[in-house]
């Protein structure tokens, strides 16, 4: 399974030599789950897909963010992942809420 590369931080493709770079399967399964977890309506044809995690939890209790990280798993298995969860970790200092979450769209 490949896909194309996208550049979170840019929220860009990749282009290396005037050609869009392709990821391989681990890099599909982390780069898809993170862009419906951070971006909003990444899917044109199908706009309820993409929670806007930050955008929709600054300022809010754990309780929110857990419902946009369930939010967020149930997208990313519909998008065909064969596995998706999150949980709870121990935060850094100074942090109310941290949490790990994973996905694996290959065996």
């Amino acid at each position: 399974m490949t896909d194309l590369q996208w550049d979170a931080v840019n929220r860009n493709l990749v282009i290396i030599d005037n050609d869009f770079a392709e990821t391989d399967q681990q890099q599909c399964s982390t780069q898809n789950a993170g862009i419906i977890l951070e971006g909003r309506v990444v899917n044109l044809l199908n706009p309820q897909i993409g929670v806007g995690f930050n955008s929709q939890v600054m300022g809010g209790d754990v309780a929110q963010a857990s419902a946009q990280l369930s939010r967020a798993v149930s997208q990313i298995l519909a998008d065909g992942a064969l596995q998706s969860s999150w949980q709870s970790i121990p935060p850094p200092p100074n942090v109310q809420f941290d949490f790990s979450l994973n996905a694996s769209y290959a065996d």
